[in-house]
C-alpha cells in the first residue's frame, strides 16, 4: 500500500520518525511525504494501529500535485 502524510499535519514528525527508525524508505516532497508498506507484513498492521487516522492512501486515480481527479480529455475527429 501506498500512503501519505501532510507536513502541516501535527502528528507528522512522529510519523515520519517512527517509518524511519523501522527502516522505511520514505519519499519526501514540499508538502507531503509518501511511503509504501506490504499489507502482508506485521509492520503494516502495526502502522494502521498506530496511524491509520491521521495518514491516508494514494489515490492513483487523484493528481497528487492538485489532490484533484485525473480528467481524461477526448478528442474529436
Amino acid at each position: 500500500m501506498h500512503y501519505y502524510i501532510q507536513t502541516g499535519n501535527r502528528d507528522f514528525k512522529e510519523v515520519v520518525r517512527w517509518l524511519h527508525d523501522r527502516g522505511v524508505k520514505l519519499e519526501v516532497h514540499l508538502n507531503r511525504t509518501r511511503w509504501h508498506l506490504d499489507p502482508a507484513d506485521k509492520l503494516h498492521t502495526e502502522f494502521c494501529l498506530r496511524y491509520a487516522s491521521v495518514c491516508s492512501i494514494v489515490d492513483s486515480d487523484l493528481d497528487l500535485v492538485s489532490g484533484l481527479p485525473h480528467y481524461s480529455v477526448e478528442h474529436q475527429s
